[in-house]
């Protein structure tokens, strides 16, 4: 092996390293938010968004950069994220472009409702978070989330608002 052949096939491991050592970063941001969000840090979770991002739940308004997004976290979310609640995310499909990225995870909302007539009950539903993330100063951060609920579409198991 020549010593330019070498040069090129280190180049291309440390490119794969970057890139999985991106990945592996995506995944732990990723996760902290949902556990900010269990554990109703919303006003923290805000912090996990770029200045020019895109917040869609699905429930409330589409919110675009930081300030929308923070309000949604402070006023809207904790009307909808309540103790009873839990949200576990899983099996992330996510691809890195340099200092951009793009990730799918799979989401089961639980909700546990003690006071029904037949005793504790739990209702689970399948969801989606679709994401845009960016690198800020360093950080991944989210520069785009849609959450699709139910997921696929066709699982349409929530409760009909009254």
């Amino acid at each position: 092996m020549t010593t330019g052949e070498l040069e090129k096939r280190i180049n291309n491991l440390e490119k794969k390293i970057k890139t999985l050592e991106d990945i592996e970063d995506i995944q732990k941001f990723h996760l902290n938010y949902i556990y900010l969000y269990n554990n109703h840090q919303h006003e923290e979770m805000a912090s996990c968004f770029a200045e020019d991002a895109v917040l869609d739940t699905g429930v409330f308004a589409v919110a675009r950069g930081k300030e929308e997004i923070t309000r949604v976290f402070r006023e809207d979310i904790p009307t909808v994220n309540n103790w009873a609640t839990a949200h576990v995310v899983v099996q992330p499909v996510i691809t890195v472009d340099g200092n951009t990225a793009k990730g799918t995870w799979t989401m089961f909302l639980c909700f546990f409702d003690v006071d029904t007539p037949k005793g504790p009950a739990v209702r689970a539903y399948q969801a989606l978070h679709d994401c845009e993330y960016v690198k800020v100063n360093g950080e991944w951060k989210y520069s785009s989330v849609k959450f699709i609920c139910p997921w696929p579409p066709q699982l349409e198991c929530r409760p009909k608002p009254t």
